[in-house]
């Protein structure tokens, strides 16, 4: 019996271990690029701030079951813009047909007399959103194309300043914006839009400073049509993330992604964690598998070697939430069985969390006060923050497992707009889940075992909060 206790023990320590660390080093990486994010450094050479060069652009966009009215509203804006008059924008419908004919009838009234407005019909969706935008890619006229999605909103300069750094700076070969959320009607929406700024601060602006490659967006990025072409032989059609798959290409094949951090791509972001957690599993998936397919690769190309490791620690990032989920059942229930606190045991460990977590919590912070300019309001946003974030590590978990054991993710469009709100939550994993904490929080009280307690209240607070406010939040 203590012989199978010291096992037991010892895999709850060497588990709970590994989450403070992983979670440790995401934190203090994270940090680091919030801070190199505050000093404004130029990487892109001499580019004039609002462009003159009118090169000719081909927008490609991608879409099924997308709302007539958006369809129209991206027509309109693209023939009321600029770049309707040096380029062109090519629509990819892969909706089923008699779907399409009722698209094509909008696509003709809307675009009028105008002959650069194409839409397309592709049949069977094959290759998911890759093999729609690589059909229009071989139609594409222009020398530069812009892959957008339908709902995206951006300035026709933010296009002409990417072409005038591609045109004066050859090592380039695509140029990304900063993303910024379009919609904040929701408790879940408004805090990702503030979560989003803190993430390009760091994954964008702050790794750019910092000299690190960044990666293509799949909205709102700038190629050059021939490397896209000719090199990448188009975007990768086995993957449900085809802008990380371009994005490493590039950077594996010795060629850069520059990023503008002085002009915004507004993206639509979900109302409800319910189409979140559809998004975070595909973009989970997508990540483990980009960095297995790309991993040999990756480590053989010329690339420094430190470049080489924090590529890998990027593409791996959601492991941080995952292990810390698991790192903390595993030791609650341990600690439970066993009346000993496994967070006392490593209290060092914890400590170095806890002080990384605060300095992460304080740049996160900093973010949200610079645009609320109020206290309470910052704190508040902050603890939501902290709800989506617990909320999405069984999520992220499952997404990982499902990766490891070899089950495919088929491609799932993130439901928004009208698609959100007929979207019905699944509620059994967050009944069961506040049920499961609850329960493990209340017996290591009993057991006075006080640290550990902590990290499990978190966690069911979260999902007891969520269960109760389920029509705000799910």
């Amino acid at each position: 019996m203590v012989y199978t206790m010291n096992i037991v023990e010892a895999l709850g320590s060497a588990a709970l271990i590994i989450c403070f660390v992983i979670a440790t080093l995401y934190q203090v990486l994270y940090v680091v690029y919030y801070l190199a994010g505050l000093r404004s450094v130029n990487r892109n050479g001499n580019i004039v701030k609002s462009s003159t060069a009118r090169k000719g652009v081909s927008i490609l966009v991608s879409m099924k079951g997308e709302p007539m009215d958006k369809i129209e509203a991206l027509i309109k804006n693209f023939i009321n813009s600029e770049l309707s008059k040096y380029g062109e924008l090519i629509i990819v419908s892969h909706d089923d047909y008699n779907d399409y004919v009722k698209i094509r009838e909008v696509v003709d009234k809307t675009r009028g007399g105008v002959d650069n407005v194409i839409l397309m019909w592709r049949e069977g969706g094959r290759g998911f959103k890759a093999g729609a935008i690589n059909a229009a890619l071989w139609l594409a006229r222009y020398d530069y194309i812009l892959v957008i999605d339908i709902d995206s909103v951006f300035n026709s300069d933010f296009v002409f300043q990417a072409i005038d750094l591609l045109e004066k700076n050859t090592e380039f070969v695509a140029v990304t914006s900063r993303w910024r959320g379009l919609n904040r009607e929701t408790i879940v929406s408004e805090t990702l839009w503030y979560v989003m700024e803190f993430e390009v601060n760091t994954l964008y602006r702050g790794r750019y400073s910092l000299g690190l490659p960044v990666f293509t967006l799949g909205a709102g990025t700038v190629y050059r049509r021939d490397y896209v072409r000719e090199v990448l032989k188009g975007w990768s059609e086995d993957n449900i993330v085809e802008d990380i798959d371009a994005g490493l290409r590039i950077i594996m094949g010795g060629r850069r992604t520059a990023f503008l951090d002085d002009h915004v791509v507004l993206v639509e972001v979900t109302n409800r964690l319910s189409s979140l957690k559809i998004q975070q599993e595909r973009w989970v998936y997508g990540a483990l598998y980009t960095f297995k397919k790309y991993l040999r690769r990756l480590f053989l190309s010329p690339i420094n070697p430190l470049v080489k490791l924090e590529l890998s620690l990027y593409l791996n990032q959601y492991l941080s939430s995952a292990l810390f989920f698991l790192g903390v059942l595993v030791s609650s229930i341990i600690s439970v069985i066993y009346g000993k606190d496994l967070v006392l045991e490593h209290l060092p460990f914890a400590t170095a969390w806890f002080i990384s977590f605060t300095l992460f919590s304080l740049c996160l912070a900093h973010v949200i006060h610079s645009y609320t300019r109020n206290v309470w309001k910052t704190i508040v946003i902050l603890g939501r923050s902290g709800v989506i974030h617990n909320y999405l590590s069984h999520t992220i978990l499952k997404s990982i497992m499902r990766f490891l054991l070899g089950y495919p993710l088929e491609f799932r469009r993130t439901p928004k707009g009208e698609f959100e709100k007929k979207l019905v939550s699944k509620p059994l994993s967050e009944y069961i889940l506040a049920s499961l904490f609850t329960i493990l929080t209340i017996a290591l009280l009993i057991r006075r075992l006080v640290i550990v307690t902590g990290f499990t209240f978190m966690f069911a607070l979260t999902y007891v909060y969520l269960n109760v406010r389920r029509e705000k939040w799910l």
